[in-house]
């Protein structure tokens, strides 16, 4: 037998005759089996055209007999029959490919989180290069794959790679195998007012105005409060990130980071 896909082989029948050897292959009749369910069977209609090197991995049976040739030199023979493997090519084990849109968090590698758009693994292998883990077809000829391909949330998850029915890991093995992978939580920077985290204006009788400059709409929430709780608390502007107040008063603005209940999606910087 061979190895799928490398050089395939092919059967033939040679002969003694007083002591010399005649190769007799352009009159013999060869009929082939596959054996579909791999159970020693080869039943019937499990005949197949001539294996080739992109043939099924698995074991065939190859039936062969001598015709008669016209010039009665050698008559019908009995059926001869041998069995062969294609055995499944070995590729290898895929591994996690962080190159791109990547980070580390407390120690762990992931893709950084994108604000609730959907990532997909991405995969380094020796057969497929760099590929992008998002279509049933994306690991084909060699892998089929299970969900947890991709994730909108940080945390991590568990995409399961199995051979396809031609192909075996390097061990000779073929059950699927997990390949673990990380979402990270994006890190934003600490709310800061332009000089510091602290800011102070003299009252004018008008609305004071302080911007904060590393406002991030998309992972905070702002919320201001005044000491005396008799005076209007301020007000804040999502749209431009600053905080509003009328009143003399000491003003208290609370960053909160818009995590959803147990999961960090966002982290502050250290």
């Amino acid at each position: 037998g061979w190895e799928y896909d490398s050089a395939a082989q092919s059967p033939g029948i040679s002969v003694n005759f007083d002591g010399e050897e005649f190769n007799i292959d352009y009159s013999i009749d060869y009929v082939y089996y596959f054996d579909a369910d791999q159970d020693g069977s080869f039943a019937e209609n499990e005949i197949v055209e001539a294996p080739t090197n992109k043939s099924s991995a698995g074991s065939y049976k190859v039936v062969a007999k001598v015709a008669a040739d016209e010039s009665g030199n050698w008559i019908e023979s009995a059926a001869k029959e041998a069995t062969f493997t294609i055995s499944r090519k070995k590729i290898s084990t895929p591994e996690v490919d962080y190159s791109a849109g990547a980070g580390t968090v407390g120690g762990t590698q992931g893709y950084t989180y994108a604000d609730g758009k959907t990532i997909f693994v991405v995969i380094q292998s020796d057969e497929l290069g760099s590929v992008k883990v998002e279509g049933t077809q994306s690991l084909e000829p060699y892998f089929t794959f299970s969900p947890n391909n991709s994730g909108e949330n940080a945390g991590g998850y568990t995409l399961s790679v199995t051979p396809t029915a031609n192909y075996a890991w390097e061990d000779g093995t073929f059950e699927a195998k997990d390949i673990g992978w990380n979402i990270v939580a994006r890190v934003i920077e600490l709310p800061t007012f332009d000089g510091g985290t602290e800011k102070e204006s003299g009252y004018s009788r008008g609305e004071q105005s302080a911007e904060i400059v590393t406002y991030d709409e998309k992972a905070m929430s702002v919320a201001v409060s005044a000491d005396n709780s008799a005076n209007e608390s301020g007000r804040f502007d999502q749209g431009t990130g600053t905080v509003y107040a009328t009143h003399a008063d000491v003003y208290t603005v609370t960053v909160t980071l818009n995590n959803p209940e147990g999961i960090t999606n966002y982290t502050w910087a250290e």
